[in-house]
């Protein structure tokens, strides 16, 4: 419907641009002999106000409304209402994808179920048991292990 109009409506704006708008009545006869009558009549010397013209403009104009207002809602749904799709397939599918480690809060440490267990020294000097959270690869850098037979737990 929307082609339809705008061809009508260039059409109609071809038509307008060809014919000279607003001039008297005596200069259209004599420049289009009994022509001049039917232009008068289709309101072709007044085409940019004849009654047709302006209707064929409020057509279209409703026409993009419409169809404006018809696409709009599931536009605005997606856009306020995203839905998150992790699915594996789909996101490897995407052109722009990283893999990333999540920095989780380490759990406390745990108590060593043997008395006699290895030291770990820390940067300020103080010892505590050395748990399997210490030997972890996310340790703190800052703190120093010592093997169980150089150092002996007081």
């Amino acid at each position: 419907m929307a082609i339809v109009l705008l061809i009508l409506l260039i059409a109609a704006s071809i038509l307008g641009t060809l014919i000279p708008q607003g001039r008297s009545a005596q200069e259209y006869l004599a420049r289009y002999g009994q022509l001049a009558g039917l232009f008068q009549k289709l309101q072709f010397t007044r085409l940019y106000q004849s009654f047709w013209y302006v209707g064929l403009l409020a057509l279209f104009s409703l026409n993009i409304i419409i169809c404006t207002l018809v696409r709009l809602s599931p536009k605005l749904r997606r856009v306020f209402r995203p839905t998150c799709d992790l699915d594996p397939r789909s996101v490897q599918v995407l052109k722009v994808k990283d893999k990333f480690k999540l920095a989780l809060p380490r759990p406390p440490p745990k108590k060593p179920s043997r008395p006699n267990s290895a030291v770990v020294i820390t940067g300020s000097g103080g010892r505590r048991p050395r748990t399997d959270a210490a030997s972890s690869p996310g340790r703190d850098s800052s703190a120093c292990s010592a093997p169980m037979s150089s150092m002996s737990a007081s």
